[in-house]
């Protein structure tokens, strides 16, 4: 009878435990990926800009993430990226980032981006002068979540990722948002439907990293032109192969690796 007692409770704990193990680990995974929300901002032509906050589950001020996807692409682009980050920093609990929001955008011409008041702005059919309007538009958006109190950022980790057309307005947004800390460039060009980020990346005074692919040969020449022109605080990574944009980071496990610990940096 005892044994039989015995045996029973040691099943009682042994759910129990699982239980537990169970809602702390639901808990912490909910954490890590934390809450998403929609902002919808008007430009001053009356465009809806669209992008997607994730929210950090750090309590306190944490880093702002921008991300800028390439020619054809939305959002969701960065999604491999979001998810890589956050199982390091759950991987790595000393690592030097806290979990950070992230912006992901809808560029002017994509995605949600794509109504104003009285017509549809596609990419496919936007002038260079439309081009022109895009890093106004990322300023504008940064400034709007930035704005936001209840959203707590470290004003002094702001960092952009940007991918193609993303890549040369992520540069160029530099010179129309303070603090900005890090800039990334996924296979920038010298000059992409009219945006020509060489000038504001050499003024820009925080750190940069460019990845280009090697047979992507306008953009793997355009990044080792700017990396000439910003010798200080700037790192060149060229990978074989002909991806673009955010399919470097998506398809090489290693170009992917090497983004993030640049930024633990």
């Amino acid at each position: 009878m005892k044994q039989i007692i015995a045996i029973f409770m040691f099943f009682i704990v042994l759910i129990a435990a699982l239980i537990v193990n169970s809602a702390s680990g639901s808990a912490s995974d909910q954490g890590q990926i934390g809450e998403v929300e929609q902002v919808v901002i008007t430009a001053p032509d009356s465009l809806e800009l669209h992008s997607w906050l994730h929210k950090s589950s750090y309590e306190r001020e944490a880093p702002l993430i921008v991300l800028l996807p390439m020619m054809a692409k939305t959002h969701d682009s960065y999604d491999q990226f979001i998810s890589a980050l956050n199982k390091y920093l759950e991987n790595n609990p000393y690592a030097p980032m806290h979990p950070p929001h992230y912006l992901a955008l809808d560029l002017r011409g994509h995605g949600m981006s794509q109504t104003n008041a009285s017509e549809q702005i596609v990419y496919g059919d936007m002038t260079a002068d439309d081009f022109a309007k895009v890093p106004a538009d990322v300023a504008l958006m940064i400034k709007s979540v930035v704005a936001n109190k209840e959203i707590k950022i470290d004003l002094g980790e702001i960092y952009l990722i940007g991918a193609s057309i993303g890549a040369n307005s992520a540069a160029m947004v530099t010179e129309l948002v303070d603090n900005i800390a890090k800039v990334v460039l996924l296979s920038p060009g010298d000059d992409y439907r009219g945006l020509k980020p060489t000038s504001a990346l050499k003024a820009f005074g925080g750190k940069t990293l460019i990845f280009a692919a090697v047979e992507d040969r306008y953009s793997a020449q355009s990044s080792n032109n700017m990396a000439l022109t910003k010798t200080e605080r700037c790192k060149l990574e060229l990978f074989g192969g002909h991806d673009h944009g955010t399919n470097i980071i998506n398809n090489d496990p290693e170009a992917m690796s090497k983004l993030i610990e640049w930024l633990m940096r």
